[in-house]
């Protein structure tokens, strides 16, 4: 059993279906995920009901942010089936289909022994649309995904370091002009479904695989 996977669903599930198949809990998240507010009090239903009616109109902002592991996983579901078995390459390509579905972008689940993966048919136009539409998307993203390889590479020579030092650096290497609440938005999107960085209790970002952060501080400040 793969994380994550704790319910059963069906193929032929529409959007509102397929919400309700969530828990209240879930949906919650969901909602918190886009930012959607004046829905919190309502019941599962008539949140299920808001949600596949919001999420369709924001698609386009959100594809702004991703970064390649995103849109390649994006652009095979798009252009294929909006159903099909759930495979993924490693761990990463799992990481970005649970993040979709926690934006209640797609959703898995078991049926008839597999695990299922289906993008409801309204997400799946609204992506298309912006795909058709969009010409400068793909250099969007191309672009976030060498900012995000920027702050790695910021976070391997420092160690550890201020959001707002890594953002100037970005900018200074880059030689680009970049909005700061963008970047930030980008860092936190790419951060919920990339395992790397970590915020310490002195609001430094940091790579997670580093082990001793407090002794990495203590090298800075000396």
């Amino acid at each position: 059993m793969i994380d994550g996977i704790n319910n059963s669903i069906k193929p032929e599930y529409d959007y509102k279906q397929l919400l309700m198949n969530l828990t209240n809990k879930e949906l919650q998240k969901i909602r918190k995920k886009w930012g959607f507010k004046g829905i919190s009090h309502l019941n599962k239903e008539e949140v299920a009901e808001e949600l596949s009616r919001r999420i369709p109109d924001v698609i386009s902002e959100w594809l702004t942010l991703i970064t390649d592991n995103t849109y390649s996983i994006l652009k095979k579901m798009v252009n294929g089936n909006r159903v099909g078995l759930l495979e993924f390459k490693d761990k990463r390509d799992l990481n970005v289909i649970k993040s979709l579905q926690y934006r209640g972008v797609v959703f898995f689940g078991e049926y008839e022994e597999d695990i299922l993966l289906v993008m409801p048919q309204e997400i799946k136009k609204a992506i298309h649309r912006v795909f058709v539409l969009k010409k400068e998307l793909p250099t969007i993203i191309s672009q976030n995904e060498n900012l995000m390889l920027m702050c790695i590479g910021c976070l391997v020579y420092y160690g550890l370091s201020g959001i707002k030092n890594i953002y100037n650096n970005v900018c200074k290497y880059q030689k680009i002009e970049i909005d700061y609440k963008k970047f930030l938005l980008v860092l936190y999107e790419f951060s919920d479904i990339h395992d790397i960085f970590e915020l310490t209790m002195e609001n430094k970002l940091v790579l997670r695989y580093v082990v001793n952060q407090k002794w990495v501080w203590v090298c800075l400040v000396n």
